[in-house]
């Protein structure tokens, strides 16, 4: 039987609700800190009528901001990993946390801050092209920190003997196409497969260890009563018109068009299907 973690002396089963649930708000928390101290600091700092001069100033910041909360994400999913590891009847198992890359941060930065100022600036005025970049810099950062647990998680059971792989968790108010994912009901194993997502999206990564079944059961089932009878872009079409009725019309925060992040890029994630316990 496996030993009740301190402080939660309750079954298996619930334990690993409950470990997951903490772990998608602890998560949803630091990457939200850091998109709000970036979304402050250029009202702060940028003059649009100014603007390569407060992005001048602002740039390592933001970067430093990215790189820093992103490690912390990493630490947390670590931590989330080795407990519900050992919820599932392993042995402690050592995760390293995933260590930010700079290089596409800087580039993620550059893209998202003055690469949309000035796309926007062709069509509105300064003041209006800062407010839209600052909010896609915003979503853009909570990507690149969310990106920290999900590494941490999606490379961990490339190493783990005990893992079967890793599934993707959607939260309340995630977008249609997040939720066709997780619906799908795949996981994964194979190193060749990323973790996709686009900005704002607050989907983490679950390790799924031999013997566990899948959180997204019903969400699977979801999708196959919903889509039944179409296939392809079709079923894509029918579960996106049913998923926004079902929210009253709203599917979540639109994508962004930066690269990595559009609907096509998260659609390289694979969707082959791995048979789970049920």
């Amino acid at each position: 039987m496996t030993t009740p973690i301190k402080g939660i002396p309750l079954p298996p089963d619930v334990q690993a609700q409950l470990l997951l649930s903490h772990y998608q708000n602890s998560q949803q928390s630091i990457a939200q800190r850091a998109a709000l101290a970036i979304y402050n600091l250029w009202l702060r700092v940028i003059d649009p009528e100014h603007f390569n001069d407060g992005w001048n100033r602002m740039d390592p910041l933001v970067k430093g901001i990215m790189s820093t909360h992103y490690s912390a994400a990493a630490a947390n999913a670590a931590q989330y990993y080795a407990n519900a590891r050992v919820t599932a009847g392993y042995d402690h198992f050592m995760v390293p946390g995933s260590q930010p890359d700079m290089n596409y941060i800087g580039n993620v930065a550059d893209a998202m801050g003055p690469g949309q100022f000035y796309h926007f600036l062709q069509e509105n005025d300064a003041h209006a092209s800062s407010a839209m970049a600052n909010d896609a810099l915003r979503g853009a950062s909570t990507r690149m920190v969310m990106m920290g647990g999900r590494d941490t998680i999606t490379n961990a059971v490339h190493i783990d003997p005990r893992a079967r792989g890793w599934e993707r968790v959607i939260n309340p108010g995630a977008c249609g196409f997040c939720a066709m994912l997780a619906g799908r009901g795949a996981v994964y194993k194979e190193s060749t497969v990323d973790f996709r997502a686009h900005d704002h999206c607050h989907c983490t990564a679950r390790a799924v260890f031999v013997g566990q079944g899948s959180v997204n059961d019903d969400l699977s089932a979801e999708w196959g009563t919903a889509t039944k009878g179409t296939s392809g872009k079709q079923a894509i079409r029918t579960w996106n018109k049913y998923w926004e009725a079902k929210n009253g019309g709203n599917q979540g925060t639109p994508v962004s068009s930066e690269e990595g992040t559009s609907p096509a890029a998260v659609a390289k994630e694979s969707v082959r299907r791995s048979a789970l316990p049920h």
